[in-house]
């Protein structure tokens, strides 16, 4: 037995990193395949959950608000945090650490404007990440629910605090398109769906769009049952809107953008530092359509769509 107590000795981690992440949405959860490709993209670098790392998860949406999941993330002494969805979270977590390294998932967000990186080739301080541009993601959404429903003028738009800089850019891109956007901001969650869509049918809005708070995450049902009801084509930014039964989507690739977080993490924890990695560009945009919803609500997609479709749900 004495030959092998060596390589078991060896084959024993020499220390167990620690990486917080802040989920900022319900669709980025534990049980998610954008979390769980996260988990693998970690293991494939080297840092296996359970084995030589620890990474706990906080969802940003705790009763508490994000102050009080970033403050449990810190108190276990992080090598890493990752912090996803609106820039809420980030600010939490600087709010009470300007020292612990960051990799930020950004899409409602510009993180050059803000400064909480000097530039995208030098982000120069503690936080690094990767970047999908509001402006760039909204100019396709319009496009696509242009392509989709072509007529219809009357947009509908809910959103709220944490998603206003999306909502900005989508104002830009439909009054660029020449559409009737109609705003509805919503305020001191939890939200009211059903007094959302009274307000979309006075209104007589013609299409809706869902931007990505967490406080609509979990309400995914609800919403694409209140939308088929009355015959309201949606468009959202997750597929798992559209998995629920959503019209269409069009946004971030989740489980490809993960990844590149989990690299980014990975990274650091062998010893670079943010100030030195370069802000990524996500990876691409990826498109669901659920075809069951588009015959229910009497929407005849163009063939265009559908063969662009990265996700089609019958």
């Amino acid at each position: 037995m004495a030959p092998l107590w060596p390589r078991a000795a060896q084959a024993q981690p020499k220390t167990i990193r620690r990486v917080g992440f802040l989920g900022g949405s319900a669709i980025l959860s534990p049980s998610s395949e954008s979390y769980r490709a996260f988990l693998a993209q970690m293991d494939e670098a080297g840092f296996r959950a359970g084995r030589n790392v620890i990474v706990e998860y906080k969802a940003l949406s705790d009763p508490r608000g994000p102050a009080g999941s970033a403050s449990d993330l810190l108190r276990s002494k992080p090598d890493v945090i990752v912090v996803t969805g609106p820039d809420v979270g980030l600010q939490a977590v600087l709010a009470q650490d300007k020292t612990v390294p960051i990799v930020f998932l950004s899409t409602q967000y510009d993180p050059v404007a803000l400064k909480y990186v000097a530039s995208l080739d030098k982000p120069g301080g503690n936080v690094t990440g990767v970047l999908m541009r509001p402006s760039e993601m909204a100019a396709k959404q319009i496009e696509l629910l242009n392509e989709a429903v072509p007529g219809r003028k009357r947009f509908a738009v809910a959103w709220d605090n944490e998603t206003a800089d999306q909502f900005a850019a989508v104002e830009r891109a439909a009054k660029e398109a020449k559409l009737d956007l109609q705003p509805l901001r919503h305020e001191r969650p939890p939200y009211s769906i059903e007094l959302t869509f009274k307000n979309i049918v006075v209104r007589k809005s013609q299409m809706a769009m869902f931007l990505p708070s967490p406080h609509f995450g979990g309400r995914r049902s609800k919403i694409a049952e209140l939308a088929t009801a009355r015959k309201l084509p949606t468009l959202f930014a997750s597929k798992a809107y559209v998995e629920s039964g959503g019209l269409l989507s069009l946004g971030l690739d989740n489980p490809a953008s993960l990844r590149k977080l989990a690299e980014m993490t990975a990274k650091i924890l062998r010893g670079e530092k943010p100030a030195s990695l370069p802000v990524d560009v996500a990876p691409k945009l990826e498109m669901a359509v659920n075809i069951k919803t588009a015959k229910e609500i009497g929407v005849e997609l163009p063939a265009s769509v559908l063969q662009r479709a990265d996700k089609t749900f019958e």
